[in-house]
């Protein structure tokens, strides 16, 4: 993509494509957050199985997220849909489990 000031209209687009992120203040109450808190609370509890027969994906940034992530389109679909996945380090990666240090964050 050319990084040039026309290609990308305004000052929020260029910190979006620079940084990856954007802040939107008061984007949602702090209601609308804790609903969604619970309702991801009640899922992860509910509906996440780590050690089931479908992998758990994990999310990279490092040297390896296009090995990790490169071969589907998991992460490309997830805005519609709930997904889950792991940091890196949270998953044995003998069993396929969540560590249990990371059950509880």
């Amino acid at each position: 993509l050319s990084s040039s000031s026309s290609y990308y209209p305004t000052d929020r687009c260029r910190f979006f494509d620079k940084h990856g992120f954007i802040f939107l203040p008061q984007f949602s109450t702090h209601d609308e957050v804790q609903s969604m808190k619970s309702s991801m609370e009640e899922m992860v509890n509910n509906d996440w199985k780590p050690s089931s027969s479908t992998k758990t994906q994990v999310f990279r940034t490092d040297l390896k997220q296009v090995e990790a992530q490169g071969h589907s389109d998991y992460f490309l679909d997830s805005a519609s849909k709930t997904h889950f996945f792991a940091e890196k380090d949270a998953i044995h990666e003998d069993t396929g489990e969540l560590k249990e240090e990371y059950l509880h964050l």
